[in-house]
């Protein structure tokens, strides 16, 4: 220690031999001005003010100007490793230095070697500081501008042992690109040729702006016009590449589009995500997801995707907003992607603990979850539908919903005049398929409408073929209360106009407390007037006033009995009136009702 401090006081002797020691180290072209000499702790210090860094061209300024070099040396690092280089420290206070990464994607400093190659020796020495400086920046690689930091903080420092390097820097930003930026790097491999790299990085940005900050498309077509954010990463390296990902961003105002597509805009948007990509195996997981655009707002969202090695993808949503997942869906699925008209659908509703497989070569798949709420827009065959809720599970062959679904609405425009309400619907439903066609069997299926109870089993063979449709289906009904509204539920658009402008008409009053329908055959046969198939309906009508015909009087406070079979109506009246006739007994029977005056 006393030897150190006779030597800083007769560092004056040693300027011109120091000058001479840099150069031949560093390459650095520099003059200083004057030395000071003090101690730092235990640890002695060498500060150079009044320096000049001569440049390449001696009519140009210096590519690299400083206010006070601090040179010192850690006395028990040297103890420790015995090696000078390592265990010195060199602080550049006020420094403006210039640095290029170049089109082979290596960094540059420029000024710091004549030939501007890489200063591996920075990489040698201990511990290197620069504080508050100006750093300006060009991206050569990727075409960009000089952009120029101010009040620049940096701290390089080598470890002798495990030869790694620990890097911090914190910067503020010029306005245009935002507040601030914070790196903070643990690594090993040559930072400035970037090859070789290894280690952990993390990144820190507040109220980045990206308009500035990104020229070009992103990846997968997408172009971001404008937002503004704070962003927070934590990445492992290996082999100069990240290979995960951890990281959050708040943004606010954004504006992004894919393609030709008009832009997306967001008022605001969180999120926390996760990505890792090991031997061909990535993964990327999101959470906390919280969307606020145009007045709506989808909280909480979750999501966890893999793809193997061999292509395969899994997914498990802990929870998803459908209007969310639509309203992003353009960035996804290209208008003129083969996919994109099942958009027309519009679904709404939330689905969650969703979990999903599906084969590289989209032949074999896997799928369950909840939804609540769902609902779609009529496209093609598949009717609108209005907040169905339950669980589905389902695989390439084999797959069950169960229903537990409550004030729901279906609007099936094939078949009914108008939507009906569902109550309830409860049950199960069960489908697979076999070589042939597509069966689907379901017990006790509960589906309560407004007016009226329902229970049915039914088991439907749906042919791959052209072939028709074959229904076995047997539904129990009660608790009618008002048989005049039955024309809702009549499945006009299948039947003939002539039944349906008599049933319309016919049942004007009562109740039904039971009955019961059966359907079975073909589809394309319905309903079986030629007996290819069964069509019957029976049920009991209770206080019923009915019409046969608008030229005969009207039937009062009937208790009757009524079959439909086929194409023809029989009706046992065990008590009723008409006018001032009172009627025991009588049976009424209407073949082929269709065609009947």
């Amino acid at each position: 220690m006393s030897a150190a401090r006779i030597f800083l006081a007769g560092l004056d002797d040693y300027q011109i031999e120091l000058e001479r020691k840099i150069r031949q180290t560093t390459e650095i072209p520099i003059r200083i001005g004057k030395l000071e000499a003090g101690m730092r702790g235990f640890n002695p210090e060498v500060i150079l003010r009044e320096i000049n860094v001569d440049a390449d061209d001696l009519q140009s300024k210096p590519d690299i100007r400083l206010r006070e070099i601090r040179l010192g040396i850690d006395f028990l690092d040297l103890l420790l490793t015995q090696d000078w280089r390592s265990s010195s420290r060199v602080t550049l206070v006020g420094a403006k230095v210039s640095i290029i990464r170049n089109h082979a994607g290596e960094f540059l400093i420029k000024g710091l070697h004549a030939s501007d190659e890489q200063p591996v020796w920075l990489l040698q020495g201990g511990k290197y500081e620069i504080l508050d400086s100006e750093i300006s920046w060009q991206d050569l690689k990727r075409h960009g501008d000089t952009v120029s930091f101010d009040h620049f903080d940096l701290v390089l420092k080598n470890h002798y042992k495990d030869r790694s390097h620990e890097i911090h820097m914190a910067s503020n930003l010029p306005q245009q690109y935002g507040h601030s930026i914070r790196v903070s790097a643990l690594i090993t491999g040559n930072i400035f040729e970037g090859k070789d790299i290894s280690g952990q990085l993390y990144f820190e940005g507040t109220d980045l702006q990206a308009s500035a900050l990104i020229k070009g498309d992103l990846p997968f077509g997408l172009h971001l016009q404008s937002g503004a954010g704070d962003i927070r990463l934590w990445s492992q390296w290996r082999n100069s590449s990240p290979y995960q990902i951890d990281g959050y961003v708040q943004a606010q105002q954004i504006n992004i589009s894919k393609d030709q597509t008009p832009p997306l805009r967001m008022d605001t948007f969180r999120a926390n995500f996760s990505w890792s990509d090991n031997d061909g195996r990535w993964r990327l997981a999101g959470y906390d997801v919280d969307i606020f655009t145009h007045k709506q707002h989808w909280p909480d969202g979750a999501f966890y995707l893999q793809q193997d090695a061999q292509g395969n993808l899994s997914a498990i949503v802990k929870q998803l907003d459908l209007p969310a997942a639509m309203f992003l869906a353009p960035l996804i699925v290209p208008v003129q992607h083969v996919y994109a008209d099942w958009l027309k659908l519009n679904p709404s509703g939330r689905l969650s603990d969703v979990s999903l497989f599906v084969s590289n070569d989209l032949l074999n798949y896997a799928a369950r979850g909840r939804f609540d709420g769902l609902s779609v827009d009529s496209f093609g065959s598949i009717p609108q539908i209005h907040n169905l809720s339950g669980e589905i599970s389902a695989t390439d062959s084999y797959g069950q919903i169960i229903f537990n679904t409550h004030e729901a609405r279906a609007n099936v425009s094939e078949l009914f005049r108008n939507a009906i309400d569902i109550t309830r619907l409860q049950g199960s439903v069960h489908w697979w398929q076999t070589e042939d066609a597509w069966q689907f069997y379901s017990r006790n299926l509960a589906a309560d409408s407004a007016d009226f109870k329902t229970s049915s089993d039914l088991n439907l063979l749906i042919p791959k073929s052209n072939a028709s449709p074959i229904l076995n289906m047997r539904t129990t009904f009660g608790g009618f209360n008002d048989v005049s509204q039955a024309f809702k539920y009549l499945p006009a658009k299948i039947m003939n106009e002539g039944a349906v402008a008599w049933l319309d008409d016919a049942f004007i009053a009562g109740q039904v407390r039971q009955g019961e329908m059966v359907i079975m055959g073909e589809l394309d046969q319905f309903p079986f007037a030629e007996g290819q198939g069964r069509f019957e309906t029976v049920f009991t009508l209770e206080n019923g006033e009915l019409q046969f015909n608008e030229d005969w009087p009207h039937l009062y406070d009937l208790y009757a009995d009524v079959q439909f079979l086929g194409n023809d109506l029989q009706v046992a009246i065990l008590q009723g009136r008409s006018e001032k006739v009172q009627i025991d007994q009588a049976l009424v029977t209407i073949p082929e009702l269709a065609d009947s005056e």
